[in-house]
């Protein structure tokens, strides 16, 4: 008991027991040896106190004549190798190894808690690049396939009958006339109030069309246009045919900035035409007047 005091006071001495901390010292002792008027004699000193125990409890299997004839040195050993590295009282330096020991051993766990995820990060990321590669390849092979199907769909079409640029400008020229938003209504409202003041003309016939020269890539509003007209005469009388031919050209010239060509005039208008019988009698039967109105293209 007085080495156990002992031992007490240098625990509370190296700082490695605080005071108010409650101490047991078993006492190690078989039942035959009886310790109780010992151990009823021993004052408490301070926060230490004994309690009797019986070694066989504590490690089963440890024969008594053993500790009877070597003392407890045998079952003490025996004890701290079932229960390794418990704190004993030992000198600071070697508790300070025992604690870094112990801080080694977390950072060991640690790391090979780290190196597990980032092996399972790796395995991860493996399968991820394994699955990319794998829908390249088939992008590749659709790729690859769909070129072979189209270069075979160009190799079996028939070659067109005339330039694929020409093909082009044509169907370029057709899509802008069919949006264009005028058409030859501005020009058929002109040409009807000129015509206005005469009410007794005949048109035979009126054909509209786009100028030949007009840009392709702009829509039929934004190109001249071009109207021919043929009207028919009076067949008897020639001062009333060219009267009436006169009052139509004369009506058509106030147009504006439209441009009046004729093409065909009757025979008495014609300055280089002989006036013979028959070439009178001929324009009598086929009377008729055909003017060419250019309208110029709006100005920007």
């Amino acid at each position: 008991m007085a080495e156990a005091r002992e031992a007490h006071r240098h625990l509370l001495n190296q700082r490695l027991v605080a005071h108010d901390t409650q101490c047991t010292c078993y006492l190690l002792a078989p039942p035959q040896d009886d310790m109780s008027p010992a151990l009823e004699s021993a004052i408490p000193h301070g926060d230490l106190h004994f309690i009797l125990k019986d070694p066989a409890h504590l490690l089963p299997g440890t024969s008594q004549s053993a500790s009877r004839a070597e003392g407890c040195l045998p079952m003490l050993l025996q004890l701290l190798h079932r229960h390794s590295r418990l704190v004993q009282a030992t000198p600071a330096r070697f508790l300070l190894t025992h604690q870094l020991h112990q801080i080694g051993l977390a950072l060991q766990a640690t790391a090979v808690v780290i190196l597990l995820a980032c092996a399972a990060l790796a395995i991860a990321n493996m399968r991820e690049i394994q699955s990319l590669e794998q829908r390249s390849t088939a992008a590749k092979a659709r790729g690859y396939a769909a070129e072979q199907a189209l270069t075979t769909l160009v190799a079996s079409s028939p070659t067109p009958p005339h330039p694929l640029e020409q093909l082009q400008i044509t169907l370029e020229t057709l899509q802008h006339l069919d949006t264009a938003s005028s058409g030859p209504e501005p020009a058929l409202r002109q040409l009807a109030a000129a015509l206005s003041p005469i009410s007794d003309f005949v048109l035979r016939r009126i054909d509209w069309s786009t100028n030949g020269n007009a840009d392709p890539t702009k829509g039929a509003s934004a190109s001249g246009q071009t109207l021919t007209l043929d009207f028919a005469l009076p067949p008897e009388g020639t001062r009333e045919r060219t009267g009436h031919a006169r009052r139509i050209l004369t009506a058509l010239g106030t147009i504006p900035h439209a441009h009046l060509h004729t093409e065909h005039v009757p025979v008495e208008m014609m300055t280089s035409q002989p006036l013979s019988p028959a070439v009178l009698e001929k324009n009598a039967q086929a009377a008729g007047l055909v003017i060419r109105l250019e309208f110029p293209a709006p100005k920007p």
